[in-house]
């Protein structure tokens, strides 16, 4: 149901595009696409790279990770933070979402 709301406004968006709406799909979500928006944000939110990337998950490179046995936890923290910041203002910005919680919210009555 969702996937038919975010699809249906992706169409809206390219008809006053000029786009055809007909050629818009929706592709699949992959757990991965998480770590790609986060990582993408936290470099928008000025995290500098290698927390974003600790954030993320990624091994340091061959000599960081000998030499630079830093583990970043407060920087960590704050990335975390920044970023629970920012979703939750997309979140909130989010016409798609809240039609979604609209109908759900509409099948419990």
């Amino acid at each position: 149901m969702l996937d038919d709301a975010i699809l249906a406004e992706l169409k809206k968006r390219a008809a006053l595009k000029g786009t055809d709406p007909n050629t818009v799909v929706l592709t699949p979500f992959v757990n991965h696409d998480l770590r790609r928006v986060i990582r993408t944000h936290l470099e928008a939110l000025g995290v500098k790279t290698a927390v974003a990337e600790a954030v993320i998950g990624h091994t340091k490179g061959t000599f960081d990770g000998t030499y630079n046995l830093y583990e970043y936890y407060d920087e960590k923290l704050h990335a975390v933070q920044a970023w629970a910041k920012r979703s939750a203002q997309i979140i909130k910005d989010c016409r798609p979402c809240s039609m979604a919680r609209t109908s759900r919210s509409s099948r419990r009555a």
